[in-house]
């Protein structure tokens, strides 16, 4: 996940959203948190600190499977292939 998250490239954002739905909840945190900083998204809600985190994770998964369905999904489709 930190490799990943290192990356910084959008093209692990599918990646990332599955990751929402780990068992681990530190999983859940690091996919939430890179997502935000890959796409820029790293104030607000979508970023909270892991004390926020804690205190309410599924209001913080939430935004973020919500931005997939109706967003994410669309601009970072899961199969897409990379120009040559």
């Amino acid at each position: 996940m930190d490799a990943i998250r290192g990356t910084k490239s959008t093209t692990s954002i599918p990646f990332l959203m599955a990751k929402l739905n780990d068992p681990d909840r530190d999983v859940q945190y690091v996919a939430l948190i890179s997502a935000a900083e890959i796409l820029n998204k790293d104030e607000g809600d979508f970023a909270p600190s892991m004390y926020l985190f804690d205190q309410k994770p599924q209001y913080y998964l939430g935004l973020w499977k919500q931005w997939w369905l109706e967003e994410g999904s669309k601009l970072y489709p899961q199969n897409r292939t990379e120009p040559r």
